[in-house]
C-alpha cells in the first residue's frame, strides 16, 4: 500500500510536470574552467587560461500537432491506474480481513463444539473402562472407545490451531494485536504509544 501510495504521488507530480512543459521555458548555464590551449603537449600545463562559457536555451511554443495534450492524457491514465491499483489494494485487504475474521469464527465455533464431543468422548471412554473391567464389554469395544477419544482429541486440536492460525493471519493483515489491545509497530517499539 505504501508503495502504491508513493507511486501515485509521483504519477500526480508527473502529471504536473507535463502539464507545465507546453509553457514558455528558458535554460540558462554557466561555466567556469581552465584550460592550456598548447599545441605542443610538453608544456600543457604551464601556461593555462581561464575559460567562460555562457548557454542559454530558450522554448517557446506555437504548435505541437496535439502531442503535449496526448502527453497529459497519457499521464491522467497513468494517475487513474494507481489509483485504480490503490482501491484494487484496499478491496483485498478488506476481504482478506473479513475473510479471515469469518475463518476465525468457524474455527472458533468448531473448536468449542469439539471441546464438549472431546469431554464426552472422554466420559464415555472411563465409563468403557468400567464396564470392561466390569467384563460387560470386550477389549475391542473398549478399543473403540479409546479410539473415538483421540479421533475428538485430534479434531479437536485441528480446529484450535486452524482458530489460532487465523488469528494469527489478522494479525499479519491489520498489525494489531489483539490480545493486548496496541498496534504491532507500538508493541515492538518501534513507534511511541499515541494516548
Amino acid at each position: 500500500m505504501r508503495q502504491l501510495n508513493i507511486n501515485f504521488r509521483e504519477n500526480e507530480i508527473r502529471l504536473e510536470e507535463t502539464k507545465g512543459r507546453r509553457g514558455f521555458r528558458m535554460d540558462l548555464a554557466f561555466s567556469y574552467g581552465r584550460e592550456a590551449q598548447d599545441p605542443i603537449f610538453d608544456r600543457i600545463r604551464a601556461d593555462p587560461t581561464n575559460t567562460y562559457t555562457v548557454e542559454v536555451n530558450a522554448y517557446l511554443p506555437i504548435w505541437d500537432w496535439g502531442e503535449h495534450s496526448c502527453r497529459i492524457a497519457a499521464s491522467r491514465i497513468g494517475l487513474d491506474q494507481t489509483r485504480l491499483r490503490i482501491d484494487q489494494a484496499e478491496q483485498s485487504i478488506r476481504s482478506d480481513v473479513v475473510n479471515q475474521v469469518r475463518n476465525a469464527e468457524e474455527f472458533g465455533d468448531r473448536a468449542l463444539a469439539m471441546e464438549q464431543n472431546l469431554l464426552l468422548a472422554t466420559e464415555l471412554s472411563a465409563s468403557s473402562l468400567e464396564l470392561y473391567l466390569q467384563g460387560s464389554i470386550a477389549a475391542l469395544d473398549l478399543l473403540q472407545s479409546f479410539r473415538r477419544q483421540v479421533d475428538t482429541t485430534n479434531n479437536f486440536l485441528d480446529a484450535y490451531l486452524g482458530w489460532r492460525r487465523s488469528l494469527l493471519r489478522i494479525q499479519q493483515l491489520t498489525f494489531y494485536d489483539f490480545e493486548l489491545g496496541i498496534p504491532l509497530l507500538q508493541r515492538f517499539g518501534v513507534m511511541e504509544g499515541t494516548d
